[in-house]
Formats: C-alpha cells, structure tokens, sequence
C-alpha cells in the first residue's frame, strides 16, 4: 500500500462523502420548500 494513503482511512473518506450527500439533500429540501 502507499504510505500516503494509509494516512487517509476509508472511514474519513466515507464520511466526507456522507457529508456531502446530506448537505445536499438538505439544499434541495430547502429549495423544494422555498419554492411551495
């Protein structure tokens, strides 16, 4: 394995992206709500 890349564990990288995805349902939510 590459040294560098066992500095960045799957957990971090899962959870950066589990992240992203609930502020970006929270965006539509909030735009689908503005828009009613």
């Amino acid at each position: 394995m590459i040294e560098a890349f066992n500095q960045i564990s799957l957990g971090d990288i899962w959870l950066l992206q589990f992240m992203q995805g609930v502020v970006a349902l929270l965006a539509l939510g909030m735009i689908h709500g503005h828009q009613r």
